[in-house]
């Protein structure tokens, strides 16, 4: 009996989970934030969904979001800002990979790259105040008022954008014992008389005077000295024009047909509308409850074209001549590379561009050449490795440069075509030393204001 029943579950418990789990499809993935963009459908098969690749979804509200194309490297994010504000810091970016499988070179390749930077080559420095100077004459002949006292940054000068701490202007109350005069200045207006109703119709009937009252008594003229009495009307009148119309609320009319589907491979979402008109809205009227557009998915269970893309391309091939031996001659041979068109698929278009290209070439590798080559100069400094932590360092290197025999570098094809010749390989040469090095120089130091390694 307990035997039949575990069988029983287990057969119950295999059906359960070979259900395929339904996705929440969206048509757009922001790779650089990893989020899922404009939802499609909320309960399609991931089958369904990943008709086309470009794609995204997520197995529940809460869930990642996954790509449905073959795994690849997102774009680099812009470079996040200095860690510091002046002097040298350093400054990072990210990668993610996104898609199914892993991405090409995933051990081997960064996701996060930290660089030095200086976004000002010196921090501000404070200065120093001044004494004050002497108060200035009161703001009033009579009555209270206001003067004010100066001093200036200048001891010392701020320096780099610099700024002394705290205000270079002073203010204290004055009063002066003269009497002043005062003058009239109106109380406020009293509430307007009532207006008769609260909105009128369209029509545009007769419209009502209201009036209003105010007292010149805030404060009153002095008599002596002799104050300005107030300026102005003490009673106004207006139409009471302001009155609204009175609202009339809006009303939907027939929703429309449903849309075409709008994909013609994998999942898409039709619409229908309907309109506020029945009638319309007026004079503040409530607009109609709800909305005025319904979505349903649909599906075209067609694979969507998948483009290709073309592969890195490959290092340049030997540089040769067939039947001539070229190496360390005056006679140009030429190379070759190559890349690969993958991916391509359901009437997708071909990759755009050549498969091959070639170049004319001396091929100089391990020649020997007479004198000294030169020292470039530094090249610009490498990012920092590790990206984080104490000991992230940064290189920049000159590597010696050859003098090339004074060869033609404009050729002429068979085929009446001008192309340029490039010297191929590294000759026999060095430059003369720095230090003990006769080829290659690097300087190594490290880089400052790194962000800690995360757990």
């Amino acid at each position: 009996m307990k035997e039949g029943l575990l069988c029983a579950v287990s057969l119950l418990l295999l059906v359960r989970f070979s259900v395929p789990q339904n996705v929440i499809c969206y048509e757009h993935i922001d790779k650089n934030k990893g989020e899922c963009m404009g939802i499609l459908a909320d309960d399609v098969s991931e089958e369904d969904c990943c008709l086309n690749i470009n794609y995204g979804f997520k197995r529940d509200h809460t869930g990642s979001c996954e790509a449905c194309h073959v795994a690849e490297w997102s774009e680099w994010t812009p470079w996040f800002p200095c860690t510091v504000p002046c002097l040298e810091g350093v400054k990072q970016r990210r990668r993610a990979c996104y898609g199914k499988g892993e991405c090409p070179d995933a051990s081997k390749t960064e996701t996060i790259q930290t660089a030095p930077c200086i976004e000002k080559t010196c921090c501000p420095v404070s200065g120093g105040w001044s004494v004050w100077l002497g108060w200035s004459a009161c703001s009033v002949t009579c009555g209270k008022g206001s003067k004010t006292r100066k001093r200036i940054c200048n001891n010392p000068l701020p320096a780099c954008d610099g700024s002394c701490e705290g205000s270079g202007t002073d203010v204290d109350q004055c009063e002066v014992t003269t009497q002043c005069p005062t003058h009239g200045n109106w109380d406020s207006w009293q509430s307007w008389g009532q207006c008769f109703g609260t909105c009128k119709d369209e029509a545009g009937h007769q419209v009502p005077i209201q009036t209003r009252q105010r007292t010149c008594s805030n404060p009153p003229p002095s008599v002596n000295p002799p104050g300005n009495p107030c300026v102005g009307p003490a009673e106004e009148q207006r139409q009471c024009s302001w009155l609204p119309f009175c609202p009339v609320n809006g009303n939907w009319g027939p929703w429309g047909a449903w849309s075409d589907c709008p994909v013609t491979c994998g999942v898409g979402r039709q619409t229908r509308n309907r309109e506020c008109n029945n009638p319309a809205p007026r004079h503040n009227g409530q607009p109609c409850p709800g909305s005025s557009i319904l979505y349903k998915s649909c599906t075209v269970k067609t694979n969507c074209p998948v483009d290709g893309k073309w592969t890195e391309w490959s290092g340049w091939s030997e540089c040769d001549r067939p039947g001539k031996e070229i190496h360390c001659k005056k006679y140009a041979g030429q190379q070759r590379r190559t890349r690969i068109c993958t991916g391509r698929d359901y009437g997708g278009n071909p990759c755009d561009g050549v498969i091959m290209e070639s170049r004319q070439c001396y091929n100089f590798k391990n020649c020997p050449l007479s004198g000294n080559g030169i020292w470039p100069e530094w090249s610009t400094w490498s990012n920092c490795y590790p990206h984080c932590g104490s000991n992230a360092k940064k290189r920049r290197t000159k590597i010696c440069q050859p003098i090339y025999p004074n060869y033609t570098l404009i050729i002429q094809t068979p085929t009446k075509k001008n192309e340029t010749v490039v010297f191929w390989g590294t000759p026999r040469q060095l430059c003369t030393p720095i230090g003990s090095e006769k080829y290659k120089f690097e300087e190594k130091l490290s880089c400052l204001n790194v962000p800690d390694c995360e757990d």
